[in-house]
């Protein structure tokens, strides 16, 4: 298989794959996190990023990029997260990759999300 066709393979399997997400409930979504069912294309995180409010996803993504998942997940889910903080200046890597200092801009996210969306409460845990 010639990388060409591999790229157009792996782009319908990550359309087939959104088009499922985004005939799924939030909650459903959100659930996928909790469980680690995380598909293969990284498109929950869009999906997410797409139809999610801060209230119902903050937390959960915050916690998910500040956990021990598997870095490209984390990565994906800094995007989901950075979007729906409707933060522009930062990239997913600052909040993930060790060298870009991930501690600081995560603190920072944790302050937003404390300010905008309230404290996080036992249901926002679970990532």
């Amino acid at each position: 298989m010639s990388y060409a066709d591999f790229q157009r393979q792996y782009e319908i399997e990550s359309e087939k794959e959104r088009a499922g997400y985004d005939r799924e409930p939030i909650g459903a979504l959100l659930g996928r996190i909790r469980a680690r069912r995380l598909g293969g294309q990284y498109q929950l995180w869009y999906a997410i990023a797409a139809r999610a409010s801060l209230a119902e996803a903050g937390w959960l993504l915050f916690d998910f990029v500040s956990g021990d998942a598997e870095y490209l997940d984390r990565y994906h889910a800094a995007n989901a997260l950075l979007a729906l903080l409707g933060w522009t200046d930062l990239e997913a890597a600052d909040l993930t990759v060790a060298h870009r200092s991930p501690e600081k801009h995560l603190a920072a996210a944790r302050g937003e999300l404390e300010r905008r969306i309230g404290a996080r409460s036992d249901a926002d845990r679970g990532a």
